[in-house]
């Protein structure tokens, strides 16, 4: 995230004068807390008593077990998460089936090693409808798609069954061996010691009137049930093709080829279904599962809008699609039946050029999907303000051909009017549709000017960024490291009100007067650490997010934001997805053991029950 378009931005709807000397006072006492640390980035020890979301299996036994996954565990949460990328690019475990979260087809040479960024893509001419191979480029060459390429060598060792319809001739490369048969349209191939090289997953023939398709790549190992009818999705299991974890008394561990869906056989939404009620199916990983379960709200906008807009034909789930990569994004059926099983509020962005048919069809999809006790949120355009985005661009753009006075009249029209198809779709549940108005934190008119467009405004929140800046680092040693944090809270070079905690204390009190002003409460749509963008965040840095003072920080972003009054607060994002991006994931990768982001988070959730009127989750049997 650019620098520019990050703030630390705070309180909504009361007036906290009178609470200011008593804020500042636990504020500096925990910068002082922050300060007393060591300056030096302290190892972690294996035994310390780190959570660590998503690394090992939940070790509940029978009955206990059965109770523990029919429970939500963000009943009470203050906290949502922003889902890193759906695809090859994810450092998450996703779906069961690894195919769906591989690299679009790359022509390569049948002998390479794994294709590179500069192996060309395959032509649509030689792709069916729903991207499978119909033919092979010139001789000598075949097709192949990547798999793991964004799990820095953090994904399953273990057996991988490659189930499929029709004929071709498969090899791989990379951290696998070679393809084995095991009987009709049905093969496996083994990972050992998985790296960065990830799979390789080549074609190198096709059987003449009935080319390979319906290609699905299934993970090693297994979830806990009572029966194949009643499974246990947050339970990860060790089958004989590996995995970890055992079950519990009277409990069976399931192979995951016996229950997962296969979304290339038919377009039959009731097999999504069965994984919320029927318990029968499984799709998502459950390491997965499991690191999303503290977060009250999920944010889909890098899986419904990976490329700023809406890249899929919403509405409609191709179940025979080939794969979901970052281009398309991952289907809505998918994001709803995820919000289900996690009893957390979907956070939906749309995009600045939609049509108003794809938002009423993606609203009526939601209704049709989505729980009855879940509440949507509601964006459009993102941070429309900053220059030189599409948003902004496309904003200035129509208000000009409409005669509107300005973008922001025109943002505001636009969102009413998507607010209203919402609305309608969900009929009388029509309040469980809460729309959030994007503000500038830099810019405390802004909130008055937006809530004076329409009438009546379409807001039930403002959103802003809480995001706190950090400086770039060329290196890592004990004296850049104290530099590091002194920058953003403050110390003997650093006052703390030239900090990045101290400016931007100042600005939460002008933003939280101006919404308060206004009646309306005031979320954040991100928090966490924000760096430069073209900082790289190669293993040499990695010390620093497992810096007990980088838990300290990510703990005094939450508890400033409660303390002025903020309501929900996002962390932008679940993990990380690529090697530079500008901020940092709460998880390094999915098997990340040692994660102060992800600790302090949930610290924060067990310690601070959400703590404005009718906050707490309902929850549905």
């Amino acid at each position: 995230m650019a620098l520019h378009k990050l703030r630390f931005s705070v309180r909504s709807s009361e007036d906290f004068a009178g609470e200011i000397g008593v804020q500042c006072m636990k504020w500096l006492l925990i910068l002082a807390t922050l300060a007393n640390l060591s300056s030096g980035c302290r190892e972690i020890k294996p035994e310390e008593p780190l959570y660590g979301y998503g690394t090992e299996p939940e070790q509940t036994t029978g009955a206990d077990a059965i109770l523990s996954q029919q429970t939500p565990h963000n009943i009470t949460s203050a906290v949502g998460m922003t889902l890193a990328a759906f695809g090859a690019a994810s450092r998450e475990w996703q779906t069961i089936d690894q195919m769906l979260q591989a690299e679009d087809w790359q022509e390569v040479a049948c002998d390479a090693l794994p294709a590179d960024a500069t192996s060309p893509g395959v032509g649509a001419h030689v792709l069916d409808a729903n991207g499978w191979i119909t033919e092979l480029p010139l001789k000598g060459r075949c097709v192949g798609t990547r798999l793991f390429q964004g799990a820095r060598g953090s994904y399953p060792s273990g057996r991988y069954l490659v189930r499929f319809s029709g004929g071709a001739s498969l090899s791989v490369a990379g951290d696998a061996n070679a393809v084995a048969s095991l009987g009709t349209e049905l093969a496996a191939f083994d990972v050992v010691t998985p790296s960065e090289a990830g799979v390789l997953l080549k074609i190198s023939s096709l059987t003449a009137g009935n080319p390979i398709r319906n290609i699905q790549v299934i993970a090693p190992g297994g979830v806990c049930g009572k029966s194949l009818t009643e499974l246990l999705p947050f339970s990860y299991c060790r089958t004989d093709r590996g995995g970890s974890g055992s079950c519990g008394t009277g409990l069976t561990c399931f192979d995951f080829s016996k229950i997962t869906i296969n979304t290339s056989e038919s377009n039959d939404l009731s097999q999504f279904n069965d994984l919320v009620t029927g318990r029968s199916k499984v799709f998502f990983h459950p390491l997965f599962l499991q690191s999303l379960r503290p977060y009250k709200s999920l944010g889909f906008r890098h899986w419904l809008m990976p490329a700023g807009r809406f890249a899929r034909d919403l509405g409609t789930l191709n179940s025979n699609v080939a794969h979901f990569a970052e281009d398309r994004g991952a289907p809505p059926e998918i994001a709803a039946t995820l919000a289900n099983l996690l009893e957390a509020d979907p956070w939906i962005s749309i995009p600045a050029d939609a049509s108003e048919e794809l938002v009423t069809t993606t609203a009526s999809l939601f209704k049709a999907r989505l729980k009855s006790n879940l509440t949507v949120h509601l964006d459009y355009g993102g941070e429309f303000w900053i220059e030189g985005s599409v948003a902004r661009d496309y904003m200035t753009l129509a208000a000009e051909l409409l005669h509107l006075p300005s973008y922001e009249v025109f943002y505001v029209q636009r969102l009413s009017t998507f607010a209203a198809a919402w609305k309608s779709a969900f009929g009388t549940e029509a309040a469980r549709i809460q729309v959030a108005g994007f503000v500038n934190a830099t810019d405390t008119e802004m909130p008055a000017r937006l809530q004076t467009v329409v009438t009546p405004p379409p807001f039930t929140y403002f959103a802003t960024s809480a995001h706190f800046l950090a400086p770039a680092v060329e290196g890592i040693d004990e004296e850049s490291t104290a530099d590091f944090f002194e920058a953003i809270t403050g110390g003997p070079g650093v006052a703390a009100e030239e900090s990045s905690f101290g400016q931007t204390q100042a600005r939460l009190q002008a933003l939280a007067s101006a919404v308060s002003t206004l009646g309306l409460p005031l979320v954040a749509y991100g928090s966490g650490p924000a760096f430069t963008p073209a900082l790289t965040w190669d293993d040499a840095r990695d010390p620093l997010r497992n810096d007990e003072r980088m838990g300290a920080l990510i703990s005094l972003n939450l508890q400033t934001w409660k303390d002025l009054g903020g309501r929900l607060i996002f962390f932008d994002k679940s993990a990380d997805d690529t090697r530079t991006e500008s901020g940092w994931g709460a998880l390094r990768t999915q098997q990340d053991s040692r994660s102060r982001l992800a600790n302090a988070l949930r610290e924060f959730i067990e310690a601070n029950p959400c703590w404005w009127e009718g906050c707490q989750t309902t929850t549905t049997p």
